[in-house]
């Protein structure tokens, strides 16, 4: 791996540059979850990034099992082909293949317009789930009314005993404690790197611009869940843990998050991430009826 000295004009991701990598997220309006943020930091440990600012723009670089490649350039509409460009200058003269990684169609199109003979493969197992925010906010329509069944029922079984609020600093310890237990109990290797993330996330409550929520049974945390803007009118859901064993959490906490700390925010979208390529995550996606999947794009020569 490249040292911060030979990756020459760049310098690595801290919690520090938030500030400046999220004016350019904003410029740039994106509707892609690997382009958010809080994703940014969650994963930044397993999929390390280097960024450099040029004239308007601000290029991304990440690394992942043995491979470098160039996320989507973050500036307005009319930096994009100088942003690519310089990009495919930095891995030339590293002589390293000019990868691009997590890019939307629109962009990859772009792409192909600079230089025809890059190669393109579908990134499936990454495609975003897009929901109507109206729809998850209140499970409308027959196909959802299922989950309807399911919120009422968590309602009635814990009636009174049960409280959703809105993430404080007084809850995060909470919130490490019970994703510890969740963790536990998962032996996915991804899942288990998802709640490291995770906990990175929590502990930088106070830096970082995402809003989070926790349900308390019996004032125990049993579950929570952290969002944030991903573009004007979209929010991602970052991170979404609770207990599974308690019928109907799931789609109540989804439900009430999204009334209480966004009705008022202009969201028009939900993304709730990609499936991972496994099934059982495709099956819980689908089973929410989303509008539409934004395709992802991996590019190289």
């Amino acid at each position: 791996m490249f040292t911060d000295g030979l990756l020459f004009g760049f310098k690595r991701l801290t919690i520090e540059d938030y500030p400046l990598v999220q004016k350019y997220y904003e410029m740039a309006d994106l509707q892609e979850s690997n382009h958010n943020i809080i994703n940014l930091f969650m994963w930044n440990k397993i999929y390390p990034v280097w960024f450099r600012e040029g004239d308007g723009w601000l290029i991304l670089v990440g690394y992942h099992k043995g491979e470098w490649f160039l996320y989507m350039p973050l500036c307005s509409c009319g930096c994009v082909i100088e942003a690519i460009r310089t990009g495919e200058e930095l891995f030339a003269s590293k002589g390293l293949p000019y990868v691009l990684s997590c890019y939307t169609k629109e962009v990859m199109e772009k792409v192909l317009a600079i230089d025809p003979s890059f190669h393109v493969e579908a990134i499936r197992a990454g495609y975003d789930y897009i929901y109507e925010f109206e729809k998850l906010a209140t499970f409308s329509g027959k196909k959802l009314q299922k989950k309807r069944n399911h919120i009422n029922s968590f309602m009635s079984e814990y009636a009174g005993r049960y409280e959703y609020k809105r993430m404080g600093l007084e809850d995060i310890e909470d919130c490490l404690k019970f994703l510890e237990e969740w963790k536990e109990c998962e032996e996915d290797t991804f899942l288990q790197q998802e709640c490291q993330g995770a906990s990175f996330v929590l502990k930088h409550f106070q830096e970082l611009p995402y809003i989070g929520a926790v349900v308390r049974i019996d004032g125990v945390v049993k579950g929570f869940t952290i969002g944030s803007r991903l573009n004007h009118d979209t929010v991602q859901i970052n991170v979404e843990k609770a207990d599974k064993e308690i019928r109907g959490l799931y789609p109540f906490l989804t439900r009430e998050y999204l009334v209480r700390e966004w009705s008022d925010q202009g969201i028009k979208w939900v993304d709730r991430e990609d499936d991972m390529g496994k099934e059982n995550i495709r099956k819980a996606k689908e089973s929410l009826q989303p509008a539409y999947l934004v395709e992802k794009y991996r590019i190289f020569k």
